[in-house]
């Protein structure tokens, strides 16, 4: 047997790679005016929500992660018949109460296979990240996997990407950030950040690092902030800073839209050149209630630099 492993639905990894490797996935429940639907990454389904839904900015729309039952039932049903390690990954346990549920989860089930003498154990990471930048992590953790290294091994060395990894994520409407912010009770982005933002046509760059989240650039347009961003991930690269050969790029729109940026056609570049594993994927439904539709969101395990800190 081997190890299974399973991440939240808010990392952002393409459809193919979840399908190819059989990685399983902990549903997020996003409420839109109380109305259900559960994100399982898949790309039609979210796109079609996009447009539905997110575009108003007037209906409440909230999240909920998995249970810890929820949790603990897709571990049995999807994993225990073919891995004796599983390796669950959750996003920042700050951002979601998943990494918690799925502790509850796995120690009732460590309990109950320790009791009928099987040897099987499931292990919970907190990978610190968020949306392209856990896209990094569960992309790395599976390639240690596919090398056939033993479960503690991959857990070790996957921990220390996480460590570096930086999730770059550029919004399209700061004002949309507010109004979902002012919804869970929170004030990280005020009316006047927001309104000025949006009338001078500044956009900020927001680095997560290690469970901080915190303005590391801004520049005048989108566009030019999601140029700035790629040529910035290109440095690292040729700089030989990256800790993990994969760079994950989600966007919460048609991912043909991105091909306008001379920073992904070089990226695309080095992929074929085989000095990164480029990943481009729909961003999950989590990470685009909350950064809004139209985002782009940039992950890289890389050395500390100069966006490693607030600007």
């Amino acid at each position: 047997m081997g190890i299974a492993l399973v991440a939240d639905a808010s990392c952002d990894i393409p459809q193919s790679m979840i399908t190819d490797y059989g990685i399983t996935i902990l549903p997020v429940t996003v409420l839109t005016d109380q109305q259900a639907m559960q994100d399982t990454r898949d790309a039609a389904t979210t796109l079609a929500y996009y447009r539905d839904h997110l575009v108003d900015r007037g209906k409440k729309v909230t999240t909920q992660p998995v249970t810890a039952e929820e949790g603990l039932k897709i571990i049995e049903d999807q994993c225990l018949s073919h891995a004796d390690y599983v390796i669950v990954q959750t996003t920042g346990r700050h951002r979601s109460k998943t990494y918690d549920n799925m502790n509850e989860a796995a120690a009732r089930l460590n309990q109950k296979l320790k009791s009928s003498g099987a040897l099987k154990v499931i292990r919970v990471m907190d990978t610190r990240a968020l949306f392209a930048g856990m896209g990094v992590v569960v992309a790395h953790t599976q390639a240690l996997i596919n090398k056939g290294l033993e479960g503690s091994e991959v857990r070790r060395l996957t921990n220390l990407v996480a460590d570096q990894v930086h999730t770059f994520v550029v919004p399209s409407d700061l004002r949309y950030i507010r109004e979902r912010a002012r919804q869970r009770g929170e004030d990280s982005i005020n009316f006047v950040s927001a309104f000025m933002g949006k009338a001078l046509g500044i956009t900020p760059v927001v680095c997560g690092h290690r469970e901080r989240n915190f303005p590391c650039a801004k520049f005048k347009g989108f566009s030019t902030a999601v140029e700035a961003t790629l040529a910035h991930a290109l440095r690292q690269v040729d700089a030989g800073q990256l800790a993990s050969p994969y760079i994950a790029v989600s966007y919460s729109g048609d991912l043909q839209d991105l091909n306008v940026y001379q920073g992904i056609a070089e990226l695309r570049a080095r992929h074929e050149r085989k000095q990164i594993r480029l990943l481009i994927s729909t961003m999950g439904l989590a990470g685009a209630t909350y950064l809004g539709p139209g985002s782009f969101s940039l992950g890289i395990a890389c050395a500390e630099n100069a966006w490693s800190k607030p600007n």
